[in-house]
């Protein structure tokens, strides 16, 4: 890669600026204009002109695929069940004061963004009725995003769905055409020409819970278990996306689950089983979220029973 000499560079004066790039040398780190940097090229797709490092960035934010719930965010910030919802588990990041445009092919019932400040705390929600676009601005406070929308074409919202509605998330007030998101990362040439990561762009500030964040497991995750205490305690394994380092705690809000043993179901499929959690444990790893389920009548299982979990609807737990 062509030489950067870092004391050569002034530093941007806005941090926010979303055409900065993080440039360290010799362990001095600054925030620079791209354009002061040699080599660099910012596309959606792979160049073909031989640039050294290339910024992989598109313009649509939402991720469709990284999964939704079937409930939506209150104006207070509450998340709801309700029917024809979708919200989706994607925190996306955004500038403060500044115009966010949703858009799609179909006239949904409602679109609605929920802000929150750096501290993961709730803001202010925004929304519009019938429509296939909404544009608002987010608040002066606002780090994150999240998107949540009302189809009352149908009961379920399904991920097929929101595949036929071409949904597209971007900064502006102007819609864009639709494209598919793209994960943003740093991407380095080699001396075979091929370009490797070098960094996934999120992988910055979003490595680990904070406290406030929720993790919100949709019906697709299965997750390991056993049982024991005589057959009265179902030990759950949970492994969210992202790393508990900086969280103490954990707190079950939801806990819809489907848990199979050998001979089956065991306790009622489907059912919430909120109100059997005797502890949620962070271990020493902090990779996972150890939950114990415990009936004193036994769950009709016998010690070491290996178990296997899925999210019957919801599971949604708050960190602290």
């Amino acid at each position: 890669m062509s030489e950067v000499k870092v004391s050569e560079l002034p530093e941007a004066s806005s941090v926010n600026d979303e055409d900065l790039v993080m440039i360290v040398q010799n362990g001095v780190n600054k925030k620079v204009q791209k354009s002061k940097v040699r080599d660099l090229i910012v596309s959606s797709t792979e160049p073909t002109t031989g640039e050294k490092v290339w910024l992989k960035k598109g313009n649509n934010l939402l991720n469709k695929n990284i999964g939704f719930i079937n409930f939506y965010i209150s104006a207070t910030g509450e998340i709801m069940s309700g029917n024809n919802n979708a919200l989706f588990n994607q925190k996306i990041r955004v500038l403060p004061s500044t115009d966010y445009t949703i858009s799609c092919n179909s006239v949904v019932n409602n679109f609605a963004f929920a802000f929150y400040d750096k501290n993961n705390q709730f803001i202010s929600r925004e929304s519009l009725n019938n429509r296939k676009t909404m544009t608002k601005t987010s608040p002066a406070n606002a780090k994150y995003l999240k998107v949540q929308f009302n189809y009352d074409n149908v009961t379920t919202v399904t991920q097929s769905i929101i595949d036929s509605l071409n949904i597209m998330l971007n900064q502006g007030s102007s819609v864009l055409q639709y494209e598919d998101y793209v994960e943003k990362g740093i991407y380095i040439l080699n001396n075979n020409n091929v370009y490797l990561p070098y960094l996934k762009i999120e992988d910055i500030d979003d490595k680990y819970y904070n406290p406030g964040d929720r993790y919100i497991s949709s019906t697709n995750v299965s997750h390991e278990g056993f049982v024991s205490g005589g057959g009265k305690d179902i030990y759950v394994t949970l492994k969210p996306p992202k790393r508990l380092d900086k969280v103490s705690s954990v707190a079950v809000n939801t806990l819809k689950l489907n848990i199979r043993g050998i001979s089956g179901y065991i306790g009622t499929s489907g059912a919430d089983f909120k109100s059997y959690v005797s502890s949620a444990i962070i271990p020493s790893s902090k990779d996972a979220i150890v939950i114990v389920l415990t009936n004193s009548s036994g769950w009709g299982a016998t010690n070491n029973t290996p178990v296997v979990v899925a999210g019957a609807s919801a599971i949604e737990l708050t960190f602290s």
